[in-house]
């Protein structure tokens, strides 16, 4: 249980798979919707209904909710036939009721306003954070618009699903360099 995948979500003509480190696609196009991994499995929709899948994009049980919110290595908050409800790992309901967040949600994703300016219906790199990357890798050769994106969706405080010629990809504030589309 404690395996940390390092499997990265990208979309392709609306659908969604993963990629590894070294950019190779190792679970295909075939997801509606995905999340990242926490520990050995993600979140994923597929003809309609949510489910977790491990390493290889095969679903661990049915994929049979409506949504699912918040989950960890040990629980997650789905919907199933219009009700809210927290599960085990093995899809068991637990009667501890539902987690709540009140205050703090906004702090797990970043507003990409806070790191990007929107320029031409462009997401250009902040000054600062553009200086970090330069301070970060001072041999490269970035320029503005390698940082430069027509679309930024958060996904934690730190990063970001970009979208760059068509092609998605991940950004991640403070790393060193950019991961190729």
């Amino acid at each position: 249980m404690n395996e940390n995948l390092n499997l990265y979500p990208i979309g392709q003509n609306d659908k969604w798979g993963f990629v590894n480190e070294q950019g190779d696609l190792v679970i295909a196009y075939k997801f509606d919707q995905v999340s990242l991994f926490v520990e050995d499995r993600a979140a994923a929709k597929y003809k309609g209904k949510f489910g977790f899948i491990n390493s290889n994009g095969e679903f661990i049980g049915k994929s049979r909710y409506d949504s699912i919110g918040y989950f960890n290595a040990k629980e997650a908050i789905v919907k199933k036939r219009g009700k809210y409800l927290t599960i085990d790992r093995d899809g068991k309901k637990l009667d501890k009721g539902i987690i709540r967040f009140n205050e703090g949600l906004s702090k797990l994703n970043s507003n990409p306003l806070d790191h990007f300016q929107l320029v031409d219906n462009q997401y250009v790199l902040n000054e600062k954070d553009f200086a970090n990357e330069k301070r970060l890798d001072p041999n490269s050769n970035f320029k503005i618009s390698d940082f430069t994106f027509k679309e930024v969706i958060p996904l934690s405080s730190k990063s970001f699903i970009v979208k760059k010629d068509n092609k998605y990809g991940i950004y991640v504030l403070n790393f060193i360099g950019l991961k190729d589309f």
